[in-house]
């Protein structure tokens, strides 16, 4: 009898040990190991992590939203999605949950997560790691707490590691590039339709919003010259509130995060950076700007609208009018030119980069704007093939100026708002360096690392494209932007003492940006190629450009 009371004692021992085990939290290590890249892990049994929320249920920038046709965005992405951290810091989960409804995880909560049921997602290149299929019944406990719960972690842009992705950092010493305007210098007739837009049609202020596009992002860098992108989704109501982007450095806070954003050219950087909400970026107004312009445009400057150029002086009214070509553009700041060699012709046009929404986010006469036939933008050999490229050109010299970094800052994006100016453009773009105008240095993005990026189109409507062959409307591609993209290159230390220093944005590639009658397919095709012939036309602008140092 003895002995059998020892065996009953000891399965029940058993069965209470793994009861007990089952229900101690696991290290998000631990559980991060159990993670294949091959394949998403099931979950079969009880698996309990505690963490802390970094993310909101009711936080509109929790994830990207996508299209799923060419005018509608599926906005459950964002909602169905959070985000915990482990007490430390240190490893950060992402949470996807299977309903908007399951989703009622708020900001600084301490969760008790039992992942039975679920798949735990690993994803390299940065290695990350996602929990889905998560549902209510998934939250063992949850207590509310503050922003005291969330462990402190700073860093430089630079010193991000994978091992940061889905945590919550600050950002130390950094600094918006493009400083006019707000959080998402967009086109508001295509964004997601919210409160920021006049909902009365007597309103002299109303425009219709059609809510065909979402996700757009800002630039931001540190006084290191390093660079990384800061998405925001256009339901956020603090992103263009009518105040002015901080001009100085500031306490930017947020999830890191990685995210391919296809209207933005699709490479974002390794690392992007998500506030949770408009107070994750806390303006020091004592905290200025590391850097100094040493030649800009910023057409803002010109209430007029005017341009100063080397010979032609100075010209006003030139907004959509063939009057200028083949002279350099005089500078709002410092001393030097831009022009092209591609014979285009100068004008102004609309920005996008107003404080509030009611212009629809367009600033009037806010732009440079460069149209040139398509094939002005390369050379072309005795049988047409083409066999060299035709540039924008800044030069400047730094003789006079001492520093430990400088870098190349603008916002582009092409097309006219039409579609039939929107295709058969340059799809490809990359920037160089040259002291002497013989050697060049090509440049890389300073947020994404490419040697090259994608140039997408201003928001364009469906409509039946000339020289298309297509009778029917094309419509708005899933690779049309929402505004104008953000860039950064650093130049090299060699750049300064020069008497003269030149910095050519160039074609990367004959490769043309093309419109597909289906939205979904990418509009970069290997056969479609520039040819002397094409009678399309490559309209450009720049919102800024410049060049600064420290």
């Amino acid at each position: 009898m003895k002995l059998i009371r020892i065996l009953h004692f000891t399965a029940a021992a058993t069965f209470f040990f793994a009861a007990a085990v089952a229900q101690t939290p696991q290290s998000f290590d631990k559980v991060r190991a159990m993670a294949s890249a091959d394949a998403p892990v099931a979950v079969e049994n009880d698996l309990i992590i505690e963490g802390i929320v970094i993310g909101d249920c009711d936080s509109k920038n929790m994830e990207l939203n996508v299209n799923v046709s060419q005018s509608q965005v599926d906005l459950t992405p964002n909602d169905k999605t959070s985000y915990i951290q482990s007490a430390d810091g240190r490893y950060g989960f992402r949470l996807k949950f299977a309903s908007v409804e399951d989703n009622e995880l708020h900001r600084y909560g301490k969760v008790k997560i039992n992942l039975r049921g679920t798949k735990i997602v690993r994803e390299n290149d940065p290695e990350r790691y996602t929990i889905d299929g998560l549902t209510a019944e998934n939250i063992v406990d949850a207590v509310k707490g503050d922003a005291s719960a969330v462990v402190p972690k700073q860093k430089f842009i630079g010193e991000l590691t994978d091992e940061d992705v889905y945590t919550f950092i600050t950002l130390k010493e950094v600094e918006f590039v493009i400083k006019d305007g707000s959080y998402t210098n967009i086109w508001e007739p295509y964004c997601i339709k919210s409160e920021l837009h006049p909902d009365n049609e007597k309103d002299p202020k109303y425009y219709k919003v059609t809510s065909r596009m979402d996700g757009w992002a800002s630039l931001v860098r540190d006084s290191r010259n390093d660079a990384i992108y800061m998405p925001v989704n256009t339901l956020c109501q603090w992103r263009r509130t009518g105040k002015r982007i901080p001009q100085g450095q500031v306490a930017l806070s947020g999830i890191v995060v990685h995210t391919e954003m296809r209207r933005y050219g699709g490479n974002m950087g390794r690392y992007s950076i998500r506030p949770v909400d408009g107070n994750d970026i806390v303006a020091d107004k004592k905290a200025k700007s590391p850097y100094k312009v040493l030649i800009g445009w910023f057409l803002e400057n010109n209430t007029d609208a005017s341009l100063d150029f080397e010979y032609m002086g100075t010209k006003t009214g030139i907004e959509n009018k063939k009057e200028v070509r083949g002279d350099r553009i005089l500078p709002d700041v410092g001393r030097g030119f831009m022009w092209t060699t591609s014979n285009s012709y100068i004008m102004v046009t609309n920005d996008f980069n107003a404080l509030d929404t009611y212009q629809r986010g367009a600033v009037y006469k806010g732009a440079l704007f460069f149209n040139a036939p398509t094939p002005d933008w390369y050379t072309f050999d005795a049988a047409g093939k083409a066999n060299g490229v035709n540039s924008f050109l800044i030069e400047f010299s730094t003789a006079k100026i001492k520093g430990t970094d400088m870098a190349l800052c603008f916002d582009f994006g092409a097309g006219n708002q039409d579609a039939n100016g929107s295709w058969n453009y340059p799809a490809e773009w990359k920037v160089e360096c040259s002291y002497d105008g013989v050697h060049w240095t090509l440049l890389k993005d300073s947020a994404t690392g490419s040697d090259k990026t994608v140039l997408r189109p201003v928001p364009f409507w469906p409509k039946v494209v000339e020289g298309s062959g297509n009778p029917k409307p094309l419509p708005t591609g899933y690779d049309c932007g929402m505004g104008l993209q953000q860039h950064m290159y650093a130049l090299p230390q060699s750049m300064f003492g020069r008497d003269k220093v030149l910095i050519a944005i160039s074609p990367a590639s004959t490769k043309l940006s093309q419109i597909r009658a289906n939205p979904e397919k990418d509009v970069i095709m290997d056969n479609k190629v520039v040819n002397k012939n094409i009678k399309q036309q490559t309209i450009i602008r720049f919102g800024s450009i410049y060049v600064c140092y420290k």
